[in-house]
């Protein structure tokens, strides 16, 4: 049916031409972009995912790229790091060439080092110059930053290669040691101490008649006396004038006290003050004056002092307090308040009234006052000098506010709870003669209130003494009747005084007045320490007063031991079990002492049987025997009389033999070698220890005694440290064999820890741990065996190795400084190497050899290293990339790409369907025009 107003076929035709346009639209877009998705509503969840890969393969683009120049920077530090392996090798050939140093001369070494010290520049330089776009590699600033913690210095090297510091940027490393490493220990037990000599005495007893020494003692002045060592006492017959006189003059002490005169107070009151017989300061001493000044004075014990005034929200501001010597100063109780208003002072900003004890402050109440301008007007104010108004740092500015709110309720003063002053006070001057006692003036004072508080004064009290008369009472107006100074001399003087002691008798002459000699040795008799050991007589003449009568250390004379005795020990060679006897003997035919030695070891000695003979000539005999020596003990050398002395022998006692029983042969291997050892019989346990120590660095051995055994340790650490020792030929009952049997051997163990819980490896003192967070060695302070923390708080080359900033897709890498101040190990630094350095070629080329290694081994270490992290990290990440990247760009195509044979055939139906659809519409169109045919 054909309808007019509504032309459905067109319609149709229309809806259907449009959805094929559309379509049409699409695959030409598509076709066009070679996208399957160039909008979101092309494929919403395509679109997700498309988007989601695409940022996958734009990280993984910059991690690729990352990786290759991190590469990059890892070949420029391996490239500067041949450099100085190269110099280092040639620094170890130079060092062994002047080790040669019996080939080479003096100039051909100082050659060497010159160019030593070259490549040591040219290794600093290098650690200074290797840069990677403006980045130095070389120089430490690669290196991980530690902080020390506990025992943090008994670690003696610490390489941290690798660490993840996540996004914290530090890691706490605790390293627990549980075993320590140990050295290889062999002991060789019961070697017998080094042979001892045998000794022997000859005591020569003098018995000469006694005599008393004796001397007389003379003054410049011509006063002269005798003293003489008293006969029965400690000093009898004292040989060799060991005791000598010294007289000098010299005040000595007063025998009395003096006393002066009594003084008057108050036209009535009486006092005097006196040296106390105790004092040894004081007592006596002629000629020094001493005075003594009476003095009005007051001492307050305290000031009254407010607690702390808020102001205006300020805490503490201020507090008052009395002031010093006012009308308040010492007052008992201090009962003074203070109050605070506002309102109208009588002048300015603030004034004050006090009445009896009360103060009031009145500050200005139309305005903002603030502290400082309050004590600024009561500085003014008449009634405010009894006190003090006190502001506390940075309060100066707190304002009272002009209202009035800031009056404040009456307080206190107080602080001051005795509020008394002394009644007296002493000061005495001990040095200048002076005593000054301090009346208090507040209030009348009896002479004995003032008596016992001057003598309640310990320094007072040692040495003077204060005596009232009649007591009566100072008057309290501050002005004393009689403030005369008083003055007072000493009492009469010793004649002389003596002491004796480490054989000198001290005499000491008083020098205030003429002395006779008499005089001074009756002095001396009253003493009685003194009289005990000497005696004095023909005294005669005066001595003068001017000091020149001193006599030194005048000595005693003619005095003998009753009976002394000097002693020859002798000592026979050692390893000899038995010396024999000693024996003296006198004969005519002898001027000069013989000694001789028969074989079973009898020593005779002879001396003239008529004249005197010396000790030390018997001793020059005997030294002249072979193996033998003697030394002179007791009171030095003494002379033999055949009359009236006599000589006393011993046997030689006390020889042994010593060290090992048989001859030894046995060889000794350590962690560097072996060496073959031929010993005596009789080698003592030092010796044994000076062979094996003098080539421990070719065994690795060293030795060293406990008691008696004989202990063989490794000079290293740890498990590849060994002790073997080879008996090869010693008697079977020989003391090595005995104590070890033909063959003992022993060998180390490593450190054992763990490091935050892993186990660590050990190599000696040495511990490693790798993990993928932690690649770390460290070597410790030997025989240590406890725990370790640090911190690592920064640091290292961190490399961005893939798509995701993550730590666990992060690599830190330490590239430590290659200068020579680092470059080394546990032996030293390679800048020892330089010219007077302690390793220099001169100096020590066994220790310049064993730095240099540990640099070399260093250097290569962090080669191997850094090849390693190149390899194995970078390398393999940079494939593991590529890979990845392929196949996510894939799967990025198959989802957005457009495939252009389908697009195609869609694009050859669209275009058959728009122009079929073109046509359907002409015709459906046409319709109504054939309706409006059949109207006309």
């Amino acid at each position: 049916m054909t309808r007019i107003n509504t032309n459905v076929s067109s319609l149709v035709a229309q809806n259907r031409l449009t959805k094929t346009n559309s379509e049409l639209n699409t695959t030409l877009t598509r076709l066009s972009t070679g996208l399957r998705i160039n909008t979101g509503k092309d494929d919403p969840a395509g679109l997700i995912a498309s988007e989601a890969l695409r940022s996958d393969i734009t990280s993984i683009n910059k991690a690729i790229t990352n990786t290759q120049r991190a590469g990059q920077i890892i070949a420029t530090a391996d490239s500067a790091l041949g450099q100085v392996s190269s110099l280092l090798n040639d620094i170890r050939g130079l060092v062994v060439e002047a080790a040669n140093a019996g080939a080479l001369s003096d100039d051909e070494i100082a050659a060497n080092q010159l160019q030593v010290d070259s490549s040591l520049q040219a290794i600093n330089r290098i650690a200074q110059t290797t840069t990677f776009q403006g980045r130095k590699l070389l120089d430490g600033s690669l290196d991980f930053n530690t902080t020390s913690g506990q025992n943090f210095t008994k670690i003696n090297d610490l390489r941290i290669n690798q660490a993840n510091l996540g996004t914290v940027g530090s890691v706490s490393l605790e390293v627990k040691v549980t075993a320590a490493a140990t050295r290889a220990r062999v002991n060789v037990t019961n070697i017998p101490a080094a042979g001892e000599n045998g000794t022997g005495e000859i005591t020569l007893t003098n018995a000469t008649p006694a005599t008393q020494a004796s001397a007389t003692v003379a003054s410049a002045s011509g006063a002269t006396f005798d003293v003489a060592v008293k006969a029965g006492t400690a000093l009898d017959g004292t040989k060799g004038n060991d005791v000598v006189v010294n007289v000098a003059n010299g005040s000595t002490a007063a025998t009395a006290s003096a006393v002066t005169a009594v003084q008057t107070v108050n036209s009535t009151g009486q006092f005097s003050v006196s040296v106390s017989s105790d004092s040894t300061d004081f007592a006596g001493a002629l000629g020094n004056a001493i005075t003594v000044s009476v003095l009005a004075g007051n001492t307050a014990t305290a000031q009254a002092e407010s607690v702390e005034q808020d102001v205006n929200g300020f805490t503490g501001a201020f507090t008052v307090s009395a002031k010093e010597g006012e009308a308040l100063d010492g007052a008992a109780g201090n009962a003074a308040t203070v109050s605070i208003v506002a309102g109208t002072p009588s002048a300015g900003n603030a004034s004050a009234v006090l009445t009896g004890s009360n103060l009031v402050i009145t500050v200005l109440d139309t305005t903002s006052v603030s502290l400082a301008d309050i004590k600024t007007a009561l500085a003014s104010d008449t009634d405010f000098d009894a006190f003090d108004f006190n502001i506390t740092a940075g309060a100066e500015n707190v304002l009272f506010r002009g209202d009035g709110a800031d009056d404040l309720a009456p307080f206190d003063l107080d602080g001051a709870t005795a509020g008394t002053d002394a009644v007296a006070t002493v000061d005495v001057d001990k040095d200048a003669g002076t005593v000054t006692i301090t009346v208090n003036d507040n209030a009348n004072q009896t002479l004995s209130a003032i008596k016992a508080a001057v003598e309640a004064d310990a320094a007072f009290a040692a040495d003077l003494e204060f005596n009232v008369g009649v007591d009566v009472a100072f008057r309290s107006t501050g002005v004393l009747d009689n403030k005369t100074t008083v003055a007072f001399a000493g009492g009469t003087n010793a004649a002389a005084e003596g002491t004796y002691a480490d054989g000198v008798l001290n005499i000491t002459v008083n020098d205030q007045s003429a002395r006779t000699a008499a005089s001074v040795i009756a002095a001396l008799a009253d003493n009685a320490t003194i009289a005990a050991l000497f005696e004095f007589s023909a005294a005669s003449g005066t001595y003068a007063i001017d000091g020149s009568d001193d006599v030194t250390e005048e000595p005693l004379v003619d005095g003998t031991d009753t009976e002394t005795e000097n002693v020859l020990t002798i000592t026979g060679p050692s390893g000899v079990a038995n010396n024999g006897t000693v024996s003296v003997v006198q004969s005519a035919s002898v001027t000069t002492p013989t000694a001789a030695v028969d074989e079973d070891g009898n020593i005779t000695v002879t001396v003239n049987n008529a004249a005197s003979t010396t000790l030390s000539a018997v001793k020059t005999a005997i030294d002249a025997l072979t193996g033998y020596s003697a030394a002179i003990t007791g009171s030095g050398d003494s002379t033999f009389a055949p009359s009236t002395d006599s000589f006393a022998t011993t046997n030689i006692t006390g020889a042994t033999d010593g060290g090992i029983s048989d001859d030894l042969v046995f060889e000794l291997g350590g962690k560097t070698g072996s060496q073959v050892f031929e010993i005596s019989a009789g080698t003592s346990i030092e010796d044994l220890i000076s062979q094996v120590n003098l080539v421990s660095e070719a065994t690795g051995v060293e030795a060293l005694a406990e008691d008696d055994t004989l202990v063989l340790r490794s000079v290293d650490y740890g498990s590849k440290a060994k002790v073997d020792l080879r008996i090869i030929d010693e008697a079977e009952t020989g003391t090595f064999t005995s104590a070890v049997g033909v063959r003992a051997s022993d060998a180390g163990s490593d450190v054992v820890a763990k490091i935050n819980g892993v186990d660590a490896s050990g190599d000696g003192n040495r511990l490693k741990v790798k993990t993928s967070t932690l690649d770390i060695e460290l070597s410790l302070e030997a025989e240590f065996g406890d725990t370790i923390q640090f911190d690592i708080t920064g640091g290292g080359a961190k490399f961005q190795l893939g798509p995701e900033v993550v730590a666990n897709q992060q690599a830190r890498i330490g590239i430590s400084s290659l200068n020579t101040a680092r470059l080394g190990g546990v032996s030293g630094k390679l800048y020892q190497l330089a010219e007077g350095g302690s390793a220099a070629l001169a100096q020590n080329p066994n220790l310049a050899a064993e730095i240099v290694d540990e640099a070399i081994n260093q250097v290569t270490s962090l080669r191997g290293r850094l090849g390693a992290f190149q390899a194995t990290t970078l390398e393999s990440n940079l494939t593991s990339l590529n890979d990845t990247v392929v196949n996510l760009q894939e799967a990025e195509s198959s989802i957005r790409d457009a495939d252009f044979a389908a697009e195609s055939a869609r694009l050859t139906r669209a275009q058959i369907l728009v122009q079929s659809g073109t046509s359907v519409l002409g015709i459906a169109n046409q319709n109504p025009q054939n309706v409006l045919s059949l109207l006309r």
